[in-house]
């Protein structure tokens, strides 16, 4: 039976295990270690690796909040200016969550689908939700649906920070991205 106390000092251990190893040196046994407790107690509070790396996200990496933030209030300012703060906040959240899925990600080799899997696409589901009721308002046109908009915009922030992490530099930039992509699915006039 998982312990709040605890699961919130796995947690902990398993972020300053990322932020100060990087995401390589993120192992069930390292997490465990760094918490001062046994590999069994990490497995009893987030049931696999993959429950462990999203609750790290969720619960504990700033840029996931930034992002949910972000995506659910654009009417504080111009729809233009939160495009561009969408993606940046996007390009954030990918820049730290590609490291530590990547993992499982092996050579050639496919993974399991994991009932935890869920998770990971809710901010992608959010955005969905939001350019829907955006759509409804008027404020915004989306020739393929909110679903596809919401599969490019994050497809291009994925993309973006893919191409930061393995090349330390992008000619993508959120702001320039921004105002294309608003200017792409804002209503004329």
């Amino acid at each position: 039976m998982a312990r709040p106390r605890l699961r919130t000092q796995i947690l902990s251990a398993a972020k300053s295990l990322v932020q100060s190893q990087g995401s390589f040196a993120f192992t069930m046994r390292a997490v465990a270690d760094a918490a001062g407790v046994t590999e069994a107690s990490v497995f009893n509070n987030f049931g696999d690796k993959a429950g462990l790396v999203q609750a790290l996200i969720r619960e504990s990496m700033p840029q996931y909040q930034t992002l949910i933030q972000v995506i659910e209030e654009p009417e504080v300012q111009s729809l233009e200016v939160w495009f561009k703060e969408l993606l940046a906040a996007a390009i954030a959240y990918f820049e730290m969550v590609l490291p530590l899925s990547s993992q499982n990600m092996g050579a050639g080799t496919k993974t399991q689908a994991s009932p935890r899997a869920e998770g990971f696409y809710s901010p992608r589901r959010r955005l969905e939700q939001q350019l829907e009721s955006l759509e409804q308002r008027g404020s915004v046109l989306l020739p393929g649906g909110a679903d596809a908009a919401a599969l490019m915009i994050m497809g291009a922030a994925m993309h973006s920070a893919t191409t930061r992490l393995s090349l330390g530099q992008s000619d993508a930039q959120p702001d320039l991205i921004g105002s294309k992509i608003a200017a792409f699915f804002l209503r004329p006039g």
